[in-house]
Order: C-alpha cells, then sequence, then structure tokens
C-alpha cells in the first residue's frame, strides 16, 4: 500500500503551521523532550515495520500497555506508548513505518514520501526534522531525503555523556542543527556540473533556489555573481544577445572579461558581423558536447551560409538575397536571372549558387579554397538535407557528426581568415572564445558558505 494512502487513515489537522517528523527507535527520552520543547501542530513517527524476529519500533508509539522500558537494565516495559507519555491527542500524530529499516534506500523512500505529503498537504507548514532515534539506515535515509529537499529545519536532542551508548537522562536539549552549508555546496556543486555540460538554464534555476533560501550576508553577492552569470550566458545560448549584454555588464568578475568585447559588439550592431559566424560555431559545439547533433548542423550550415553572405556583401556590395543583374558576371547574368528570380521580382542566390558567384568573380585565392573543399561542402549539405530538421528524416549521429560536420567547420574558420585578407571589415573581427565550462564562484573557496 502507498504511503499515501496508509495515511489517509489516520484524522489530521486541516491546518499546521509546525510538523515535526522523528524517528523511532532506542531511548524514549529525546523524543519525548524534543515534542514537548517543538509543540507542534502535528508529529510524523517514522518507526521501523514488524520483522520475523520481532515487532517494530512502532510499538513505541502506538502499542497498548506497558510498552517502553524506562531503563534499558529493565527485564520488561514499565512506561506506555509515546503518545501517552507526551499526552498528544488523538488527530495530531501519525505513524510511518519503514519497510525494512536497514535499507538505507527504503528509508530514504519513505522519508521522501512523508515529506512531499506534507508539504502538499500544508504549504506553507514549518517541517522540523529530528534524527535522534532509530537505526543507523533510517537516520542516514530520513537527514539525505531532507537535505534534498532544502526546505526543512533541522534540530536533534544531545546533552551530557558518561559513555559512547547513550546522552545521560534528564541532561538532554532540543538544539538546532545548521545544514545551510551543507545545502549550498551540494546545490554549488550541482551548478558545477550542469555549468560543465553548458546548461546554463539548469544552473540558474539551482543557483536562484539557493539564494532564495540561503541567499545572506557575503554568501548573497556569490551567489547573485554566479546567478548573474549563468543567466548572461544562458541569454547568449539564446542568441539574445541584447539581454546578455544587458545581465554580463553588472558582472563585477574577471573570468568574464574575455567575453565582454565580442558580446558588446553583437549586442549594439543592427546587422549581420563577422563575430556571428564565431558564435554560430562555437554555439554548434555546444549542442554537439550535449549530443544534439542535428541541432548542432543547423547552426554549422547558417555560419556556412552566412560566410559567403558577408564576403559577397562586403567585398563586392552584393546582397544574396536581393542581387542586381548589372552586379553578376556575364558568364553567369542569364542563368542566375532566370533560375533565382523570385515572384518579388527580386534575384535570390542561394548558398551553393553564392559560392559559384564568388569564385566567378575573380579572387582566385577564394576560388581555389573553394574547389579543395567542394566536395566536403557537398557531402555535409547532404547530411543536413536528408536530416530530420531539414528535409528528410535521418538522424546525425557522433560518428557522422565528426566525419562530415567538424570539417566543415573549419573550413569556415579559415574561410574568415581568407576573407580578412581582402575584406577590411572581417580583419576587424573580434575573436570569440568558447563558453566556460568552469566558474571560479562555483569551484573556488567555500570559506563564504560556512
Amino acid at each position: 500500500m502507498k504511503l499515501d494512502e496508509l495515511l489517509a487513515r489516520y484524522s489530521v489537522p486541516q491546518q499546521c503551521r509546525k510538523i515535526l517528523l522523528v524517528t523511532v527507535g532506542g531511548s524514549h527520552q529525546p523524543i519525548v523532550r524534543s515534542i514537548r520543547e517543538t509543540q507542534p501542530d502535528l508529529v510524523c513517527f517514522i518507526c521501523s515495520d514488524d520483522t520475523p524476529n520481532g515487532k517494530g519500533s512502532h510499538v513505541m508509539v502506538e502499542g497498548g500497555g506497558l510498552v517502553i522500558k524506562s531503563n534499558p537494565q529493565l527485564t520488561s516495559p514499565d512506561l506506555p506508548n509515546l503518545v501517552q507519555l507526551t499526552g498528544l491527542q488523538p488527530g495530531t500524530w501519525v505513524v510511518v513505518r519503514v519497510p525494512d529499516c536497514d535499507d538505507l534506500q527504503s528509508c530514504y523512500d519513505t522519508a521522501e514520501q512523508l515529506i512531499q505529503w506534507c508539504h502538499q498537504r500544508w504549504p506553507d507548514a514549518e517541517l522540523i526534522v529530528d534524527y535522534t532515534g532509530g537505526t543507523k539506515s533510517m537516520t542516514a535515509g530520513f537527514a539525505a531525503a531532507a537535505l534534498d529537499d532544502g526546505a526543512c529545519r533541522f534540530q536533534a536532542v544531545t546533552g551530557m555523556r558518561t559513555d559512547l551508548v547513550k546522552v545521560r537522562d534528564r541532561t538532554e536539549s532540543v538544539v538546532p542543527l545548521a545544514v545551510h552549508a551543507i545545502f549550498v555546496r551540494r546545490h554549488l556543486r550541482l551548478a558545477a556540473q550542469l555549468v560543465r555540460r553548458f546548461d546554463y538554464g539548469s544552473a540558474v534555476a539551482i543557483l536562484e533556489d539557493c539564494l532564495c533560501r540561503y541567499g545572506h550576508g557575503e554568501l548573497r553577492h556569490r551567489l547573485s555573481t554566479a546567478v548573474n552569470i549563468c543567466r548572461a550566458f544562458e541569454a547568449w545560448d539564446h542568441f539574445d544577445h541584447s539581454e546578455a549584454w544587458g545581465i554580463l555588464q553588472s558582472v563585477r568578475d574577471e573570468e568574464v572579461d574575455c567575453y565582454r568585447g565580442p558580446l558588446k559588439r553583437l549586442a549594439a550592431s543592427s546587422q549581420t558581423t563577422w563575430e556571428l559566424i564565431d558564435d554560430l560555431l562555437a554555439n554548434a559545439e555546444r549542442r554537439a558536447a550535449q549530443r544534439r547533433f542535428d541541432d548542432a548542423v543547423g547552426r554549422v550550415y547558417r555560419a556556412l551560409e552566412m560566410l559567403i553572405q558577408l564576403y559577397l556583401r562586403d567585398g563586392y556590395g552584393i546582397d544574396t538575397s536581393d542581387v542586381q543583374p548589372e552586379q553578376l558576371p556575364e558568364v553567369l547574368r542569364d542563368d542566375y536571372q532566370r533560375r533565382y528570380t523570385a515572384s518579388t521580382g527580386r534575384i535570390q542566390v542561394p548558398l551553393l549558387a553564392a559560392w559559384n558567384l564568388a569564385t566567378t568573380l575573380g579572387d582566385n585565392a577564394v576560388t581555389q579554397w573553394y574547389k579543395e573543399n567542394e566536395s566536403r561542402l557537398r557531402d555535409f549539405l547532404q547530411l543536413r538535407n536528408y536530416s530530420l530538421f531539414a528535409h528528410g528524416t535521418t538522424p546525425i549521429n557522433a560518428a557522422s557528426y565528426k566525419e562530415k560536420v567538424q570539417a566543415v567547420q573549419q573550413f569556415i574558420l579559415t574561410g574568415v581568415e581568407r576573407a580578412s585578407s581582402v575584406v577590411a571589415s572581417a580583419r576587424r573581427r573580434l575573436r570569440l572564445p568558447q563558453f566556460p565550462q568552469q566558474l571560479k564562484v562555483l569551484s573556488g573557496s567555500e570559506e563564504t558558505v560556512s
């Protein structure tokens, strides 16, 4: 039976401001002290279930008669259950039995389900976790689930010890436990893993949650910096250069300084720039690293198209979407007018025709370079055209990407260098480094989270 079905048997309060989740096992005194000092609206007892070898710790909560020993040395119990000892009224407590109290996964799953049940029924309630009692697996699984939830407050019952077995009776006190440093470190490590995969959007979600819960003092500055850096790269990854530049301007962190110049130019330009070719290729590398090869090919194709468009525009004043007849060499004029005149009357030249036009204009360096790589370009275009994102249904895998796409990426970079020798605007291009896969603000000193 599922946990929520089991809990449905209990009558519980309609409203709860404070809920105590406590593991049961061993001494009863710490649990009694925890309940009395916390004064919760609801107590959730997490207990071990019965086994072939004996009764579980749930008997300490709901067993009839005398079920608890006031002293472990006694031969038989002399105290009633915890509900009677603490004076809990009907409807203010529930018992959750862990199927296997020595199995860490079972303990974790049970605790996770219980925590979610509490959140769903009482979204605004404060959840207080006390794992003083119970088996080692129960306390470990319960604490891990509560840490993963991130919204629970921790406390434990401690006191004077005369040995390594237990706290001396009547010296117990309820002590709040500071776990925010553990929570923050885990979130920072998770965000760092996401950044390594170029998943800046998911990193933002993790860091914003951490900032909302524990963003105070020096830690707030660190988390805010990390959030804004990741927000900027997320926007940039979507080619929203204006948004990315607006965010990055507010970040005072030297590790992003090398990105400011190229991003500023991308954000400020009202037309296509040579930096955008580097941007497309870097974006393709990130999609390939995420094994999104179809997405990567689309970006490489656009970069290839953009290269020839910029070369013709800045080198010869030719707009491939509106070529004037007098701009065409005579050897191509009649053929291009016949084949590429659109319904609007404009001559609109497609990719390979644009490359052919460039080689016909008389630049021997470009002509030779293009002819040396023409077969590679055609293989790439065939791969792209047969993909689901273009005109076919064939998925692009890692092997075909490596074989046919990476060579074209290098072809494009070489093309930009060739263009730089004859086109002034290409020479002024700012180099764009790949986005960072490590951020010092995530992986540096952890002193500010203690």
